[in-house]
């Protein structure tokens, strides 16, 4: 991972990053799809002291997917302890065997709450893929992602971590699937 930021104002920053992935760092096998890589350039401003947004462009490559998304999100801290972000990304991957083209659109909504010994955060995803398949048909995919986590220490030493993620994915060709 390599990455650089430069800070224009108190409030608004520019960053480039690069992240290659060729093995998973949960296990330390080599990733059998090939090496995956992104580049990720955007900017963040904070608009006031409860308000920020980001804009970004994320190019990925790899054996599997290769192509350009644009992404922008939203971050409200509307009181103490809460904070809420909307996000949204829309952009075309290419399949780099077949050449297919994946359409891509998908939003998300994030919440969270946090004390000095409580941390709860749960946000939802809805992704919409269209591809097109060998035989110049398409296809679609409707994906929606559930993520839900908490943090509760007990003692300075003492802490309690939890996560409960869910996908459930249906496409026009009949496949389900459920994780």
């Amino acid at each position: 991972r390599l990455g650089t930021e430069y800070l224009q104002s108190e409030n608004t920053s520019f960053y480039l990053n690069y992240a290659l992935e060729n093995e998973r760092t949960d296990n330390g096998l080599r990733n059998t799809q090939g090496s995956e890589g992104s580049l990720v350039s955007g900017m963040k401003t904070r608009l006031s002291d409860s308000a920020s947004i980001y804009m970004e462009e994320r190019y990925q490559h790899g054996s599997a997917l290769t192509g350009l998304t644009h992404a922008t999100g939203v971050t409200l801290a509307p009181a103490d302890r809460w904070n809420l972000s909307v996000g949204s990304d829309i952009g075309t991957l290419k399949d780099a065997y077949t050449g297919a083209e994946t359409d891509r659109t998908a939003g998300s909504v994030n919440l969270g709450f946090g004390t000095e010994k409580l941390q709860l955060s749960s946000g939802v995803e809805y992704r919409d893929d269209e591809t097109e398949l060998a035989d110049a048909s398409m296809t679609k995919r409707k994906t929606w992602l559930y993520r839900n986590t908490f943090r509760w220490q007990f003692t300075e030493d003492s802490r309690l971590l939890g996560k409960f993620n869910y996908a459930t994915s249906d496409n026009s060709l009949g496949a389900f699937f459920d994780g």
